[in-house]
């Protein structure tokens, strides 16, 4: 394959060893709770009528720039990012949510579209659905938001290992599950020593066997110590240890691909999300080199003008479950289908732009309240950056 000699990062949503595809959207069947990534990614924000069910808002709504219609958020003001984030979780998932001083605000669009592909990946290979409804992750450094545990277990269902190694995090994260009682029992936080999968996981439940998961998850730190702080974007906050890293993300999840060698089949399918696509590139390569690693998907993650990838590999040997096509390519239907989306999205993206541009005007510099809006995931998505 072309793209292979090039030393690029595979396909959205490819299996790769397999040399087999499928569509993160063709799910054969969904838990009622829950939506599509299609579905979640062309919502759009209407921050009135959240600020009616949630008055605290009201406050830090603003008109839109350029005389358009309706009211926004300024995303660069942390209050307001804040509060947003805590009415979101609070009206869509009846999530109840506080702020670590200081701490990363997430962007509940961006996590949530993490745990929709994670759902449709365990679905993909039968290890969840119908005889498997619940799921039982990891996620690794959880910091003090809780925020990848609250949501899936608010939305799925699915049972957590939260993992953390700051105290001051570790803290926070029990105050934020304690905040949420009904969640009590499906989310547990543990002190990680520092540590990342290997000698974290418990060894079993008092059985005697090692303890089981189907996924882990991660958001590493973006950035090696050495990088500019400049380089983060003003109104999300975050604390050093929340951005920085030794090595940075690429250091980060390479960990996480060693301690899923030394775990094995332990975890079906180990995932991580990185915000670079070298860094895909060099994990796609270490996979590609390791012996046990069986399967590995990529996805990725469009809000706005900002890009993420997902990344899973798995040491276990799986297979496609029917009504997600057979291994050795997707039909071509699928195929058509993914192309005529991508067609859609780019149409699109291409008059928001022309759009803007008419009503910003000559001379008006480009970005501001609609861009950061739409990298946040409440405006749609459309266009990459």
């Amino acid at each position: 394959m072309a793209q292979e000699a090039r030393g690029d990062p595979p396909r959205d949503d490819v299996l790769l060893r397999g040399s087999s595809s499928f569509s993160a959207f063709e799910a054969p069947s969904r838990r009622a709770s829950g939506v599509s990534r299609r579905e979640y990614r062309d919502k759009k924000q209407d921050f009135a009528k959240l600020a009616e069910a949630c008055p605290a808002l009201r406050a830090h709504l603003v008109p839109r720039p350029c005389g358009r219609k309706g009211e926004t958020i300024d995303f660069e003001r942390e209050e307001s990012v804040e509060e947003l984030t805590r009415c979101t979780l609070s009206h869509e998932f009846g999530v109840s949510w506080e702020r670590p001083p200081d701490s990363l605000i997430p962007p509940v669009p961006n996590r949530y579209t993490y745990l929709l592909w994670l759902r449709d990946l365990l679905a993909s290979t039968g290890h969840l659905g119908s005889s498997a409804p619940e799921a039982r992750g990891v996620d690794v450094g959880t910091g003090g938001t809780l925020i990848y545990p609250l949501l899936g277990a608010s939305a799925f269902g699915w049972r957590f290992l939260a993992t953390e190694c700051c105290a001051e995090s570790l803290r926070w994260a029990r105050r934020n599950l304690a905040a949420n009682p009904r969640l009590g029992g499906l989310i547990e936080v543990r002190d990680s020593g520092g540590g990342y999968l290997a000698g974290v996981l418990d060894d079993g439940d008092g059985g005697g066997g090692a303890a089981t998961y189907d996924f882990t998850m991660c958001n590493p730190p973006f950035f090696d110590e050495a990088e500019e702080r400049t380089l983060h974007k003003p109104g999300h906050g975050g604390r050093a240890n929340e951005l920085r890293c030794p090595g940075g993300e690429l250091a980060f999840a390479s960990s996480l691909v060693d301690d899923s060698i030394v775990l094995g089949p332990r975890v079906t399918w180990y995932t991580t999300m990185v915000g670079r696509k070298r860094t895909l590139g060099a994990l796609v390569s270490r996979l590609r080199g390791e012996d046990r690693v069986k399967e590995f998907r990529t996805t990725t993650f469009v809000c706005g003008r900002t890009t993420r990838w997902g990344l899973a590999w798995t040491l276990s040997s799986v297979s496609l479950v029917p009504g997600f096509g057979a291994l050795g390519g997707a039909s071509g239907e699928a195929q058509a289908e993914g192309r005529e989306e991508k067609k859609r999205r780019r149409r699109e993206a291409k008059r928001e732009k022309k759009r803007l541009a008419r009503e910003r005007g000559e001379g008006e510099e480009e970005g501001g309240d609609e861009d950061v809006l739409a990298a946040m995931g409440f405006g749609g998505f459309g266009g990459k950056k």
